[in-house]
């Protein structure tokens, strides 16, 4: 797969697939009839739509979902298909009986994996986050939760990070509102200063099998 690039305006991440894979993917798109996309338009106005049969590159839309006043032209198509969200670089076509198509020949890219979907954790949901080295349990560092997503998290700590250099093991503990503690095996995949107090570090924390 192609290396990552970062859409300036977006905060995702957009990853443009081999040949091989679109031609996978569409496949998969043509395999469901019925998959309801994203349609974005260059002036920033969006629709959703099923599409019809897949024919070559081509897909039929109903009219009855396009915006009164659109024009034929460039548009972007997002959609989700096995747990991963993807983008296409497409353009909106329009005949003279009143059908409307997408042609999906353009460029396409992974927007981001379903797993990596990331949510911000306000300070009550998740109070108290701890992490321990596995090779050293008794030694207990506490951290506050920034963010966390199904593949892990991201903790902000005070202090010397020494102990946990990154692919360290540990097991982050958590006790959640409600009291309720989870503990969870992790491996650290990023450290760095906090960008607002350099006595802070934040460690981007990848959790093992659930």
């Amino acid at each position: 797969m192609a290396k990552d690039t970062e859409d300036p305006n977006k905060k995702d991440y957009l990853n443009k697939i081999t040949a091989a894979e679109r031609a996978e993917l569409l496949g998969s798109v043509a395999a469901m009839p019925g998959l309801e996309v994203d349609v974005a338009l260059t002036n920033g106005d969006h629709f959703k739509a099923k599409c019809g049969p897949l024919k070559g590159s081509i897909v039929e839309i109903s009219a009855s979902v396009v915006p009164e006043g659109t024009v034929p032209g460039s548009v972007g198509v997002s959609f989700v298909l096995n747990l991963s969200k993807y983008l296409v670089k497409s353009s909106l076509q329009w005949t003279e009986q009143g059908r409307w198509f997408l042609d999906l020949r353009g460029d396409f890219y992974l927007v981001q994996r379903r797993k990596n979907f990331r949510v911000d954790v306000p300070i009550h949901i998740v109070p108290k986050v701890a992490l321990r080295q596995i090779n050293r349990p008794e030694k207990e560092i506490l951290a506050r939760m920034l963010n966390i997503s199904l593949g892990g998290c991201f903790l902000e700590i005070e202090g010397s990070t020494q102990a946990l250099q990154q692919e360290a093991q540990i097991q982050v503990t958590m006790t959640v509102e409600g009291g309720k503690v989870v503990p969870l095996n992790a491996v650290i995949k990023r450290v760095t200063r906090a960008p607002d107090d350099p006595k802070r570090y934040r460690l981007g924390v990848e959790f093992g099998k659930l």
